[in-house]
């Protein structure tokens, strides 16, 4: 596995605030994302555990990253 790709794995949550770093990995580096944006209407465990799950088969290949949003 290329150093790089395994220190990113490593670094990283399974779900990643949407931030700046993130911001840059995915649009300034090419990094391939998955963004959910979550507006606390739904159960937010619950969706973070699905989310969890399902990121494990792509860790290092994709940033799953979380927006957290407020509707006014």
């Amino acid at each position: 596995m290329h150093i790089k790709k395994w220190i990113n794995k490593q670094s990283r949550p399974a779900i990643a605030p949407f931030d700046d770093r993130t911001i840059q990995s995915i649009f300034g580096e090419n990094v391939k994302g998955v963004l959910f944006f979550n507006a606390g209407e739904l159960d937010s465990d619950s969706l973070r555990k699905v989310v969890r799950e399902f990121a494990k088969g792509y860790e290092g290949d994709l940033i799953f990253a979380e927006a957290n949003v407020i509707n006014n």
